[in-house]
């Protein structure tokens, strides 16, 4: 048996069969970013005013020795490692022994933020506890999963409506499925 599981920025996972997985982590985890975030660019600017005073070398340790960015960062890996964890037990649990869990193959070296944070820990904790097949990802949140018409307006936000056959669903559980 397989099942598919689409990791998403406002689900944390979403299964083929339906299951929608961790909804709030998602704010939690927008909340601690924003704050990290700010706190970076806050210190960068500073860094650029350092170095217009020519004083160079205290502007590139600036944002190499802060604590409190170090303790955003870590608080930030420790909520999306857990959730992943929590994800991946809950997903094993529901699925009998041998089940096979589909994955996007997804290149992520533009991906910046909570999805590229929640896809790898998700895929890490799902990889530590059941089998694992990749697949293709591109176009898989556009395409329509009863007749296949792709188009990038079938999606909003987390509402997925064809717009070649009317089709209505969640946007993730389509983009498992």
């Amino acid at each position: 048996k397989k099942v598919a599981v689409d990791v998403g920025k406002n689900v944390l996972a979403t299964t083929s069969d339906g299951q929608l997985l961790d909804r709030k982590t998602s704010k939690k985890f927008d909340e601690v970013w924003s704050r990290f975030h700010a706190h970076r660019r806050n210190r960068q600017r500073l860094g650029k005013h350092l170095e217009k005073l020519g004083r160079v070398e205290e502007a590139k340790s600036l944002l190499r020795h802060s604590t409190r960015l170090c303790r955003k960062e870590r608080s930030m890996t420790g909520l999306v490692k857990t959730a992943a964890g929590t994800v991946a037990r809950k997903l094993v649990a529901r699925h009998p022994e041998g089940t096979t869990f589909v994955l996007e193959d997804l290149d992520l070296r533009g991906c910046r933020g909570r999805k590229r944070f929640a896809y790898r820990a998700v895929q890490r904790a799902i990889e530590a506890r059941a089998p694992v097949e990749k697949v293709h990802a591109a176009y898989s949140s556009q395409t329509c999963s009863r007749c296949g018409y792709v188009n990038p307006k079938n999606r909003t936000g987390t509402k997925f409506l064809c717009l070649g056959c009317g089709f209505k669903s969640h946007a993730d559980v389509n983009a498992s499925v």
